[in-house]
């Protein structure tokens, strides 16, 4: 858990930072703000459930975090699909 946050707070912090000093990150209309806030929402639904029960996910937290993410998956294929 720890080497996956780390990492993707690497990618978003430093290498996103990076490409930001040699130009502008265009954020994709209109769906680019969904992501982004269906990003923070389920941050702040992991938060809770990783500071919890001496900091184990369980397996009812772990299956609605896959139910999350394969709705989003299948939200994101369809919206591509049928645009």
């Amino acid at each position: 858990m720890g080497a996956v946050t780390g990492s993707k707070l690497f990618n978003i912090l430093l290498v996103l930072g990076a490409t930001c000093l040699f130009g502008d990150v265009p954020v994709p209309a209109p769906w680019g703000w969904w992501d982004l806030g269906m990003m923070m929402f389920l941050t702040l639904i992991l938060l809770p459930i990783a500071t919890t029960n001496q900091r184990r996910i369980m397996k009812l937290e772990g299956g609605f975090l896959h139910l999350c993410y394969f709705g989003y998956m299948t939200f994101s294929v369809l919206r591509e699909y049928l645009a």
